[in-house]
């Protein structure tokens, strides 16, 4: 192996506040992370970032090529083919089966993405198992062989893919704007390519691509996390060092014209709302425009107090979903984008009225404090997105392919923090005008029908106090000074466990009106106190709770909680906005099914909980929601947030003493309750097998097979955990499920399995998605794999294998205070204790092979198969007793 040569090593700080004017906006506030820059003798650019406050390590590979650089294979697809390959698959050094035993063994938390200009491989894994982890992404990227079983096996799980995108409307409409919006940029095709030039690829193809892009010269790896950056570099030079360098293929991009005039286009597909795209061409990463542009869609749609959500959404009721970005990657063609939901006969008014609102910052300058939260919101931003270490290696190594300096975060906000109300008035009228605008649709087929169209780092805490309230509030506090960010989350019990069919969607229009005027602010107001700090302020509802979120910087933590406590104790129901939020309700109601898990979901738990209140939706029904007055929210709100049932948390970097007396001085006014919550009778599970059909004009069919589950109180919930993860990995696909659906038989694209809990016994179930013809053949094998684990002991390695991933992907899922305040407040809400989380990897680790195979047996008998699309074969539609 050659040796490293320290060719360039820096250690820098990333200053988050870098000119006087950046101090007096951030208040002093500055993230200041550690990166090691090395370049290795053969051209690998490795980044290290140190972050100790969990033992988790993030190591990511990126290789710059993607869509746009696919050169002779151009609109093909080649670059996503390839990162399905080389991701775990077969290397010249150890087979696939291995790869995937060892990504097991360290936690299973393993990916990869391709986009436009980089394909990405990552892992995520606890630090002791750090070589581990950079040894296979080593072997991949060296030594990919392109089996040709896997090749074959790849390719039709990308057709199902493809397929599969035709379903989703989100993506349909991106790739429509990116055909019609670009003539020459090879931007204008999809990152995974279109059918036919994709079913052309051959692994000659492959091979020759190979050997093309992947070069250390071409390479950037990230790696990040409790780590030391000597350790890391000793690990990368053994293992990367013989990568050999070699020429990079040119990157000369066309340029595109200048866009003369309106274009627009439109799809008609099976989807309850229309959405819509408005689009500008604009810049690449390098102009310097690009910071007058980013605070100018801020401030067009960020937060609720922005002017698109308080005058397009709020004002004049034109949409139910409104947001911006500007879109300036490094390799051009760049984009200021307008998205919405909204009614489909609305589409002109809207398109319109956001115009007259462009239109009129031409002549109207913003104001200095719409400008000076934007850029608070955009300091505060980047802090807020660096929490974990997978976020920190992506921001660092995205800024080294970007511009070469892993540092332009810094650069980026101080320059952020120079732009001056006329400049945002220049960049709006030099951009953002009729002449250069692209709209997209994507209508419901009933509105092609009725017009007669065709239709297409650092310290760190673990310890929580918990004290009460006279009043009966529990308060769990917790010190985490490695950013200086705090979590407020206040969390009680409701959701649809304790609603009926007429009550059904109260508790979310509840948690939702909370944010809808106080006694003495509006909802304007509201968002605009939590966005000034750079904040958020959000409400949630689900099954079995409903919550309260702000999250501010530390040094605002005072206001935040001020914040928190008037929409909690001082909600006031304003009349007018109770009709807005009713349209926003029964618009996500409208939507449901136009997502295809989502409409599965709601046809599975209609027929599985038949007569329990799981069987509702936290969305409500439309008559439910409708019939919803302003004394029916207020009686549901003064049943149920109130202090005896509630729990409220606030981790960060904070001092606890202190929050202690803040959270005294404004919670202590809240009025004890007495609260009896009502009782649940559970319904019992029949053990009886159901089929059930529901016909939709998407082009797959979706197929759910559940059993009933059991409650977060039980004990078996950890073998249920185990076996989910030996079924199908938890969070990152794997296991049982995916080999038999994927792995051999190339039968479906997604297939994932959810041991869902309650507070009442839940459901375990496999969600999965295929052409018609294949219903039949993909119950079956998901049939033999439920048998199997009720029948088989998992093998040893699988069992540790599964245990790992059941804790890693707990561990990766609590780096944030936000997520462990959540869980915290949840579990003690629950009776759990607000340290329930704690024991989860003793527990995980105490269950046996026995353990699983007995769960599985006790639990799954009793099956409900639940199949929503187009057409279903005969021998699943359950026939008619005479």
């Amino acid at each position: 192996m050659r040796r490293v040569s320290l060719i360039c090593v820096i250690i820098v700080c990333l200053f988050m506040c870098g000119t006087a004017c950046a101090g007096d906006l951030t208040g002093g506030v500055s993230f200041r992370p550690v990166v090691t820059r090395t370049i290795l003798d053969n051209g690998l650019t490795l980044l290290v970032v140190e972050n100790h406050a969990a033992p988790v390590v993030a190591a990511r590979l990126y290789v710059k090529t993607g869509s746009i650089y696919e050169g002779k294979y151009l609109g093909s697809g080649i670059s996503h083919y390839f990162e399905h390959l080389l991701s775990s698959g077969t290397t010249w050094k150890r087979p696939e089966r291995e790869s995937r035993k060892l990504i097991e063994m360290i936690g299973g938390a393993s990916n990869a993405y391709t986009t436009r200009d980089h394909t990405c491989y990552f892992l995520e894994t606890t630090t002791e198992h750090q070589k581990t982890a950079l040894d296979l992404l080593a072997d991949w990227a060296m030594n990919c062989a392109l089996a040709p079983y896997e090749v074959e096996r790849e390719k039709g799980v990308i057709i199902k893919e493809i397929n599969m995108g035709k379903d989703e409307p989100g993506k349909v409409l991106y790739n429509l704007l990116s055909e019609t919006m670009f003539l020459n940029h090879p931007v204008r095709y999809p990152v995974i390519g279109h059918l036919d030039n994709f079913q052309a690829i051959t692994r000659d193809d492959l091979v020759d691509y190979y050997r093309r892009y992947y070069s250390p010269n071409n390479s950037v790896l990230a790696v990040a996390g409790d780590v030391d950056p000597a350790t890391v570099a000793t690990i990368v030079k053994e293992l990367f060092g013989s990568w050999k360098r070699q020429p990079v293929p040119s990157k000369l991009l066309p340029e595109e014209p200048r866009q003369m005039g309106r274009q627009y286009a439109e799809k008609f597909m099976d989807v309850g709302l229309s959405y819509m795209k408005m689009a500008f061409h604009s810049i690449k990463l390098s102009h310097p425009d690009l910071f007058a542009l980013d605070l100018l869609s801020h401030i067009l749609s960020e937060g609720k107090s922005s002017r698109f959500y308080r005058i397009i959404k709020d004002e004049k009721q034109l949409c139910h979903q409104i947001y911006s970005y500007s879109q300036t990657p490094s390799y051009g063609a760049g984009a200021f984008v307008i998205h919405m939901a909204l009614e489909d006969g609305k589409l002109a008014d809207a398109e319109n009225a956001i115009l007259a609102e462009i239109e009129r910052l031409y002549q109207e300058p913003v104001t200095e404090e719409e400008l000076a939260k934007a850029k608070v919101q955009k300091v505060s931003g980047s802090i807020f997105y660096n929490q974990s270490i997978d976020d920190l290696a992506g921001d660092v190594a995205g800024n080294e392919m970007s511009t070469g300096n892993p540092l332009f975060t810094a650069y980026y906000v101080d320059e952020i923090q120079k732009v001056t109300t006329e400049q945002i008035r220049r960049v709006a009228k030099k951009y953002l005008h009729r002449d250069n605008l692209t709209v997209v649709a994507v209508r419901p087929k009933a509105s092609a029908e009725a017009t007669g169209e065709k239709a297409d780092a650092g310290e760190t805490t673990r310890e929580v106090r918990k004290l009460t309230l006279d009043n009966g509030l529990t308060l769990l506090l917790k010190r985490n000074p490695a950013l200086p960010l705090v979590s407020m989350q206040a969390y009680g019990k409701a959701g649809v466990r304790l609603e009926t069919e007429t009550t059904n969607g109260y508790t979310r229009f509840m948690t939702k009106m909370l944010l809808k005027g106080t006694g003495k602010r509006t909802a304007d107001e509201i968002a605009a106190a939590a966005e000034r700090l750079g904040g958020s302020i959000d409400s949630s509802s689900g099954n079995n709770s409903f919550s309260v979120e702000v999250d501010v910087l530390s040094r605002d933590l005072e206001e935040g909680v001020e914040i928190i406590s008037d929409v909690i104790l001082n909600a006031a129901f304003p009349e007018e906005e109770i009709g807005k939020v009713r349209e926003e309700l029964l618009a996500e109601i409208k939507r449901r099914d136009d997502d295809w898990r989502l409409e599965a979901d709601a046809f599975f738990r209609q027929v599985f909980f038949i007569d329990h209140p799981y069987r509702l939706l936290p969305g409500g029904t439309e008559e439910a929601v409708a019939a919803a007055g302003r004394d029916d929210l207020i009686s549901f709100y003064r049943r149920y947030v109130v202090p005896d049932n509630m729990v409220l948390a606030v981790f960060g970097d904070i001092d606890v003493e202190k929050t202690e007396t803040l959270l005294d001085k404004y919670f202590a006014g809240m009025a004890r309750s007495e609260l009896k919550l009502p009782p649940v009778k559970a319904a019992p599970f029949s053990e009886q097998a159901r089929q059930l059909f529901k016909k939709n004009e998407k082009e797959q069919c979706s197929i759910t097979i559940g059993y009933p589950g059991c409650t977060v109180h039980d004990e078996d919930r950890y073998a249920l955990l185990v076996a989910d993860s030996v079924l199908s990995g938890i969070v990152y696909p794997h296991g049982w499920f995916h080999e038999a659906l994927r792995g051999k038989e190339n039968l479906v694209y997604y297939v994932h399995a959810t041991n869902w809990l309650g507070l009442e016994p839940g459901s375990f179930h496999v969600l999965t998605q295929t052409p018609p013809d294949k219903v039949e053949r993909v119950v079956t094998l998901l049939r033999r794999e439920y048998e199997r684990i009720k029948e088989e002991l998992v093998s040893d390695d699988e069992l540790e294998n599964a245990k790992n991933n059941c804790i890693t992907m707990d561990r990766l899922g609590k780096q944030t205070n936000s997520a462990q305040a959540g869980g915290a407040a949840l579990n003690e809400l629950y009776g759990l204790g607000f340290d329930f989380s704690e024991k989860m990897p003793e527990k995980v680790r105490a269950v046996t092979a026995e353990d699983v195979r007995r769960v599985a047996r006790k639990y799954f008998k009793g099956e409900v198969l639940a199949v929503v699309g187009p057409s279903v074969p005969e021998s699943l539609v359950p026939t008619k007793k005479k």
